[in-house]
C-alpha cells in the first residue's frame, strides 16, 4: 500500500522561499551600496554631503519588501511556471527601485573640488546644469562618471568681483561656476595651499572639545602635530569639515570640524 504524500504547509513553503530571497536581496543591496560608496561617494563625501540617505532608504525598502512579497505570493499549490513568474515580477520591481536609487545618487555625486583662497570647496553634479557646463573649457565639459577630480580656478577679474561675491552669498561658489574652471595646475595649487594652510595646533587651541579626535586622527595617519596643517573643506551643504595637510600641502585626511577661525595665521 503506497504512502500518501503529505502536502507542505503554505506558510513553511513561503517562509523558506522568502528566506532565500532575503539573503539574495541583502547580498545584492550590500554590493550596490558598497560600489556607490567606493566609487561615487568615497570618504569623506559619503558623510559630508549626505547624498546616500535616499539610496539607503531604497535599499532598506528593497531588502524588506521583496522577500515580503514572496512570502505573500508563494504557494505550493501553484505550478512551477506560476511561481517563477511571481518571483520574476518581484525581482523586476526590486531591481527597478534599486536602479532608481543608484541613478538618483549618481546625479548628485561629487565631481570636482578646488582650492579657493582659504578653503577647499566641492561641487556636485546636481549643482551644474548643461547650460553651466557649456561655459567650461572644452576639455572639461564632460563630468567624470565616478571619482572626484581636483581642478584649478581662474582668477576673477576686478570688474566682476562684486557679482562674484553676490553669487557666493547666494550659495554659488566659484567651483560651481564652470566658466572659472581650469585644468589642474599642480605646482601653483600646491604653492597657494601652502601659503594659506594653518597649523593644526592652532585649531586644537580653538576647538578644545575636538582635541582628542584631532590627536587620534593624527596618530592614525602617522602625522606629527608639529608637521600637521589644515584648511576648511566645504560644500554647499556642509561647511564644518577640514582637510588635514602635511607640510608639503598634500591632503592626508579629513575631520568633521568647523575650520573657520578668524584669527588663524599661517606659519608654514
Amino acid at each position: 500500500m503506497s504512502e500518501s504524500i503529505i502536502p507542505v504547509p503554505r506558510w513553511r513553503f513561503a517562509l523558506r522561499l522568502a528566506s532565500f530571497h532575503l539573503l539574495g536581496s541583502a547580498a545584492l543591496a550590500g554590493l550596490a551600496a558598497w560600489l556607490v560608496v567606493k566609487f561615487l561617494y568615497p570618504y569623506p563625501y559619503s558623510e559630508m554631503l549626505g547624498g546616500l540617505h535616499l539610496l539607503l532608504m531604497m535599499v532598506g525598502i528593497d531588502v524588506v519588501c521583496g522577500p515580503l512579497l514572496t512570502l505573500i505570493l508563494a504557494n505550493p499549490k501553484k505550478s512551477k511556471r506560476e511561481t517563477c513568474v511571481d518571483f520574476a515580477l518581484v525581482i523586476a520591481i526590486q531591481l527597478g527601485a534599486l536602479s532608481y536609487g543608484i541613478h538618483t545618487v549618481h546625479l548628485a555625486r561629487p565631481v570636482h573640488y578646488a582650492f579657493d583662497h582659504d578653503r577647499f570647496t566641492v561641487v556636485t553634479a546636481a549643482q551644474l546644469s548643461d547650460e553651466d557646463l557649456a561655459k567650461a573649457p572644452e576639455n572639461m565639459r564632460s563630468l567624470p562618471l565616478y571619482g572626484v577630480e581636483q581642478i584649478s580656478l581662474a582668477a576673477i577679474p576686478p570688474e566682476e568681483m562684486q557679482d562674484s561675491v553676490l553669487l557666493s552669498l547666494g550659495g554659488i561658489e566659484p567651483v560651481a561656476r564652470p566658466n572659472l574652471w581650469l585644468p589642474l595646475d599642480a605646482a601653483k595649487e600646491t604653492a597657494d595651499v601652502r601659503a594659506a594652510m594653518k597649523p593644526v595646533r592652532h585649531l586644537i587651541q580653538h576647538r578644545a572639545a575636538q582635541q582628542a579626535a584631532i590627536k587620534q586622527k593624527l596618530a592614525e595617519i602617522n602625522l606629527p602635530e608639529a608637521e600637521a596643517y589644515y584648511l576648511p573643506f566645504t560644500s554647499d551643504k556642509n561647511k564644518e569639515w577640514i582637510a588635514l595637510l602635511n607640510k608639503q600641502g598634500e591632503i592626508v585626511g579629513y575631520l568633521p570640524i568647523d575650520g573657520f577661525i578668524d584669527s588663524g595665521k599661517n606659519n608654514a
